[in-house]
């Protein structure tokens, strides 16, 4: 009797294992299928619709499968893309999502950058944009983005107006330090 169990049971967890194998290769499918669809053109606006379907096949196979390597990955593309047609709240959560659950991400710096960046110009969130860029700085200061992190930082507030004027004043000091030597 206790070997018909133990039979039943491996069974059942073979079949198990081999439909959610099954399912994942077609969430895998339709997202690949998707992204030929939407990223197929780079001329003109991107389809909304499709975006908005693309966004809910990446959040759906990291609901299904948060411990598949591609699971973060997925994240941050709906983080992109929600960033990219104007759902710059949606894209925080999605970063904040990728930074809880996945922090061994391989692209987890950029994802602490993104954050920030968000905030900073597309939600225009100067408070939340100065924490996210100063936790990139503190966590990671030798990062390649780390000092665009510290000129954004140094340029929060301001309009493109005032970071050009204080650019050419900048270069216009050095020139005349320069010419002193």
């Amino acid at each position: 009797m206790k070997h018909l169990q133990k039979l039943i049971l491996l069974v059942i967890g073979i079949t198990l294992f081999f439909a959610c194998g099954q399912s994942k290769d077609k969430v895998i499918t339709k997202i690949q299928e998707l992204e030929k669809q939407l990223y197929g053109t780079t001329t003109g606006p991107v389809d909304t619709t499709k975006a908005n379907e693309m966004v809910n096949l990446y959040l759906d196979f990291e609901k299904k499968f948060p411990t598949d390597t591609a699971a973060a990955e997925y994240l941050n593309r709906a983080a992109s893309l929600a960033m990219n047609t104007g759902k710059a709240p949606k894209a925080i959560e999605y970063l904040n999502i990728i930074i809880s659950k996945y922090p061994n991400y391989k692209k987890i710096t950029s994802c602490y950058f993104l954050r920030g960046f968000v905030y900073d110009y597309h939600l225009k969130d100067i408070n939340n944009a100065r924490i996210a860029y100063q936790e990139f700085i503190s966590k990671f200061p030798k990062d390649d983005l780390a000092d665009d992190a510290q000129i954004s930082l140094q340029n929060l507030g301001k309009s493109d107006e005032q970071i050009i004027k204080e650019f050419e004043e900048k270069m216009k000091q050095d020139s005349l330090v320069n010419t002193k030597k």
